[in-house]
């Protein structure tokens, strides 16, 4: 797919639009700030971030949940409700049409793409990031490929923000190899 397709600036792709403008950005604001570019670049309402709230990452916790340009309040959530199961292998997702007819937690939702957040240390999925959207979307919003834009953003949203500052220390507890405390 072109990056033009995604872009809403000409001459600018998808990535590298978010990066300006996360660039100075740290901790929650790289996410919140993350979160709301991809719900304007991917033209879906809402995107979210989300962190295994359990050991059994049968659960997740919002750290980040925006509609549009609004910060809504974080949720927990089981994942067997929702398309956020599937990224719990570690496997990206996307849905175009008919989300909350595959998933009872998905009310009002029809289209969902998402991608697992890996431990850069230990390739244990710590979580995921993911956008929705009340309307089917068509192909051009699957973002999740190998080499996509989506992918990037979601490796560089990780990598700026290794130990997860303030969230519940789940994720600095894995890496620093402590196990699921």
């Amino acid at each position: 797919m072109s990056e033009e397709v995604l872009d809403k600036t000409p001459g600018k792709n998808f990535l590298q639009t978010i990066a300006e403008v996360t660039s100075g950005l740290m901790g929650h604001d790289l996410l919140l700030e993350t979160a709301k570019q991809i719900t304007i670049h991917l033209g879906m309402k809402y995107c979210f971030v989300a962190e295994c709230a359990n050991d059994d990452k049968t659960r997740l916790r919002t750290v980040v949940f925006v509609d549009g340009e609004n910060v809504l309040d974080n949720i927990e959530y089981n994942t067997n409700e929702s398309g956020c199961q599937m990224m719990m292998n570690g496997d990206t997702f996307f849905l175009p049409a008919g989300a909350q007819q595959r998933f009872s937690g998905a009310k009002g939702i029809e289209a969902y793409v998402g991608a697992p957040i890996m431990s850069p240390v230990t390739g244990e999925v710590l979580g995921h990031i993911a956008a929705t959207h009340p309307k089917p979307v068509t192909n051009e919003k699957d973002q999740t490929g190998q080499n996509s834009h989506f992918r990037s953003v979601c490796g560089r949203c990780m990598a700026k923000h290794r130990s997860w500052n303030g969230y519940g220390g789940l994720y600095r507890k894995r890496i620093a190899g402590q196990g699921n405390q």
